[in-house]
């Protein structure tokens, strides 16, 4: 018995089908997860952030070694978007240091509706960057 492909002709062409479970596609998924990721770390004594850097198998910051502890906020956009509600962006990058958490995994993308990033593929509104930006303050 012949299996169906799970690629749908009538799926717009910008759409690929989704990659097969393995290790070489983890290993991306991986990295985009980490490019993803917003550090909440204070900044160093000079007021610069500090930039988190691979040393073989180790992650060291400032250099000192460097131990993800990380959370996931996929509202954290929406709500940075629109600076009336910043201050709640702000409370809870504020709390999660407090309890000692140094990455933030967010989504840096809004795709339709209200405070759009992406009005439709490829087409951006500068309206919605500012949320980025605030995020990575």
């Amino acid at each position: 018995m012949e299996m169906e492909s799970p690629w749908n002709p009538t799926c717009p062409r910008h759409v690929a089908p989704p990659l097969p479970a393995t290790p070489r596609v983890s290993l991306i998924r991986c990295c985009i997860l980490l490019a993803s990721c917003i550090s909440v770390m204070p900044p160093d004594d000079a007021g610069n952030r500090a930039v988190v850097e691979r040393q073989g198998p180790h992650l060291r910051a400032s250099g000192r070694p460097f131990i993800v502890h990380g959370f996931n906020t996929y509202w954290l956009m929406y709500f940075a978007a629109d600076p009336a509600t910043r201050p709640t962006v702000t409370a809870a990058l504020a709390e999660a240091a407090g309890a000692g958490l140094n990455v933030c995994r967010t989504w840096a993308f809004n795709d339709g509706g209200y405070r759009a990033l992406q009005l439709k593929p490829f087409s951006y509104d500068e309206e919605g960057l500012p949320g980025i930006r605030f995020c990575d303050q």
